[in-house]
C-alpha cells in the first residue's frame, strides 16, 4: 500500500455503524479464518457462508472492508466508508475520537471489486470509479 492505513483483522472491531451497514448488505460472512464456502454448489441444510471477511482497512476518514465472495466467478469486494461527525465535521483517526455527545454518520462512498490494495489506494487518492483506475 502507497498509503498510511491501519489493519483491523475482524469485522467485530470495526465501527459500530459500519458493521450495522455491512451486515445489512452481506447478512452471512465468514471471519478471516473461518470456513467458507468457495465454490458454487450448495448442499441443503449447510449454512457455511459463500463471503469471508478478508481485513478492515482505516486510513483518515475512510474505512474499507475487503471480503471475497466465493463461486465460478469468485471475487474481492471493496466498501469504502467515510465517517462524519455532526452532520459535517470529519471524524479522523479511530471512532473514539469523537466526543461522547457527538453523532458520527457513516457514509458508504464506494463499493468497487477486484484489488483490494489498488482499490484502497485509488479511493484515498480520490478516484471513486472503476472506470478512473
Amino acid at each position: 500500500m502507497r498509503h498510511s492505513v491501519t489493519y483491523i483483522a475482524r469485522l467485530e472491531q470495526m465501527p459500530a455503524s459500519i458493521q450495522a451497514d455491512f451486515r445489512a448488505r452481506v447478512p452471512s460472512i465468514a471471519g478471516p479464518d473461518e470456513p467458507f464456502n468457495p465454490g458454487d454448489v450448495f448442499y441443503e441444510g449447510d449454512s457455511t457462508p459463500s463471503r469471508r471477511f478478508l481485513r478492515g482497512v482505516q486510513s483518515g476518514d475512510y474505512w474499507f472492508i475487503w471480503y471475497e465472495v466465493g463461486g465460478i466467478g469468485a471475487f474481492r469486494h471493496i466498501l469504502a466508508y467515510e465517517m462524519f461527525v455532526n452532520g459535517n465535521g470529519r471524524v479522523s483517526g479511530p471512532p473514539q475520537r469523537a466526543g461522547p455527545s457527538d453523532q458520527v454518520n457513516t457514509v458508504l462512498v464506494e463499493n468497487l471489486t477486484g484489488n483490494p490494495c489498488i482499490a484502497t489506494d485509488a479511493i484515498l487518492d480520490g478516484v471513486f470509479s472503476s472506470e478512473e483506475f
